[in-house]
């Protein structure tokens, strides 16, 4: 069956009201609670968690948060929050603007842009490349001066040097867009 967003506040809950069955809940003023029922949810809430776990650590919601391994180069430029994962390598005269959660074991070759996305780990994200507000399942390649916007990219889907992708693609594990990369 498809992913539907807002499952359970669509169809689930109701039913169960209309259904006569007892249903409870609570208020939480402090709570955060989201309903990641499709790709583009799941995007939302690891920024908005990033954002709030980055207000707390530096108080002003800009914040490098980097695991260990990680490494950025000097003049990469950042504006947080950004979180780059454990032995990550983000190389000269990148730009990563956050939100934005970069997994393990990633490349962010020189020149790229990630900007308010989240890639998993072992990403490559070619000399040149941007990724804006996409998703990149593990073992993703995004090739040389390649552009990715508003796309879901399943593990392993690879990009071709110098492509812009469709925006907001949704590419199967494995698939390969544009010429052989």
């Amino acid at each position: 069956s498809a992913i539907m967003d807002g499952f359970l506040e669509r169809r689930v809950f109701p039913r169960l009201v209309s259904s006569g069955r007892h249903v409870q809940g609570f208020v939480d003023d402090d709570a955060y609670w989201i309903d990641v029922g499709s790709p583009e949810r799941y995007l939302q809430v690891n920024l908005d968690l990033l954002r709030a776990q980055s207000a707390e650590a530096a108080g002003q919601g800009t914040a490098l948060l980097t695991e260990e391994g990680a490494r950025v180069h000097g003049d990469a430029y950042v504006t947080g929050p950004v979180l780059v994962g454990r032995d990550t390598a983000v190389e000269a005269s990148v730009r990563l603007v956050g939100p934005c959660v970069i997994g393990a074991g990633c490349v962010v070759e020189a020149g790229a842009t990630v900007e308010e996305s989240v890639l998993w780990d072992a990403v490559r994200v070619g000399p040149g490349a941007s990724v804006t507000s996409s998703v990149l399942g593990q073992r993703c390649h995004v090739g040389a001066e390649a552009t990715v916007r508003h796309a879901i990219l399943a593990d392993g889907a690879t990009v071709a040097p110098g492509l812009t992708a469709p925006e907001g693609i949704r590419a199967d594990p494995g698939t390969t867009l544009g010429k052989s990369a």
